[in-house]
């Protein structure tokens, strides 16, 4: 079984690729959109005068790593 399911995975993994290599994806758009969207998230806490520094700073940390950008080990307590 395990033969199968290893030629399947196989499989499934070619397909995918090969759907993906015919899709347009504009790039540029979609980071375009996430870095102006993460951006203004982080103005929005930043204008947030009821959060102390110290939640101001989390956040905007949370807003990062929602988007994927590894900030590190520094702010990880």
């Amino acid at each position: 079984m395990e033969i199968k399911l290893e030629l399947l995975s196989k499989g499934i993994s070619e397909c995918v690729t090969n759907s993906l290599n015919k899709l347009y994806i504009d790039t540029n758009n979609l980071i375009d959109t996430a870095a102006v969207n993460a951006l203004s998230e982080i103005r929005d806490i930043i204008q947030n005068y009821e959060l102390s520094d110290f939640d101001v700073v989390e956040n905007i940390v949370l807003i990062l790593e929602k988007y994927n950008i590894d900030c590190g080990s520094r702010h990880d307590f």
